[in-house]
């Protein structure tokens, strides 16, 4: 695969970043997900890779707001 196209699949992601990331959260597989957006599922899991930390300081929230709620 050639680099202008690897790039313009990251760009692809990239562009619907926030989407994605929503996506991911609200529980989309990456195949729904490279699906929706005609990349392969190694760019989905590249791209989780790359935003682990939001991903995960979104998890954090996500389950903290769900915790206090129910306290």
């Amino acid at each position: 695969m050639t680099a202008a196209r690897l790039s313009t699949r990251r760009t692809s992601l990239e562009k619907h970043k926030d989407e994605v990331i929503a996506l991911l959260l609200t529980g989309w597989k990456p195949a729904q997900l490279a699906t929706k957006y005609t990349v392969s599922i190694p760019a989905i899991m590249k791209f989780q890779k790359r935003h682990a930390d939001k991903l995960n300081a979104l998890y954090a929230e996500v389950e903290r707001q769900t915790t206090d709620y129910a306290i």
